[in-house]
């Protein structure tokens, strides 16, 4: 086996068979907003009915990416606030023209999605733009900036909170999502059965969407 460097570009798209567009986020790093926008150029020249963006297990990324990419999707408005210890606080927003700024969506979350991702999620729930489908997004609230050390190494330093744009802090609580949805317990031996995926479809298709049942409770 010859050892190489394997580049996995963080945005994948396809078309699905009921003229729907998916869009999955691995994660939010320095050229996903640019690979963003060139998928979006090419599904949305498609004509799709509806756009399914999944943003499970996307542990998050960088502040500023996460900025450019909501503004694909949110016309003219607040992304997120953020909160310094001082008291201080900063807007971002988004500006009108882009893509994918009216076309009917659903975001799919789950426990892995943090950070950049729920600033995006919460972004898009906060203004009416979309629903949640999944389940309880994991919670993390906070900004980090990155200090070099002289011994060569470094210091992830919290610097300040964030704020969905209606002000609410997910931080260890997480986004709840309007249809919770339960994914089927693995079977090797069984085809996997994405309900998650398959709900959203069916919301974006016009169709009911049965949420899942509470876990029971242990005594």
């Amino acid at each position: 086996v010859t050892r190489d460097v394997i580049k996995i570009k963080s945005v994948q798209g396809r078309m699905l068979d009921e003229n729907l567009a998916y869009v999955r986020l691995s994660r939010f790093g320095l050229q996903t907003d640019e690979d963003l926008d060139e998928v979006l150029q090419e599904l949305m020249a498609q004509n799709p009915d509806g756009l399914i963006l999944d943003l499970r297990l996307n542990p998050g990324g960088g502040l500023d990416t996460v900025v450019e990419i909501a503004d694909e999707f949110l016309s003219e408005g607040v992304v997120l606030v953020q909160k310094f210890g001082d008291g201080i606080e900063r807007e971002f927003e988004s500006q009108e023209g882009d893509l994918a700024e009216e076309i009917p969506m659903v975001v799919l979350i789950d426990e892995g999605s943090a950070s950049a991702s729920e600033v995006l999620a919460g972004a898009i729930r906060d203004h009416d733009r979309g629903v949640l489908i999944g389940h309880t997004s994991f919670g993390k609230g906070t900004v980090q900036s990155w200090e070099p050390l002289s011994n060569g190494g470094g210091l992830r330093l919290t610097i300040s909170r964030w704020l969905t744009p209606d002000e609410v802090w997910v931080h260890e609580e997480g986004l709840n999502p309007d249809f919770r949805i339960d994914l089927p317990e693995f079977d090797p031996d069984q085809e996997f059965e994405d309900t998650q995926l398959q709900a959203a479809i069916d919301y974006l298709l016009g169709e009911p969407v049965i949420e899942s049942e509470p876990a029971a409770e242990e005594s």
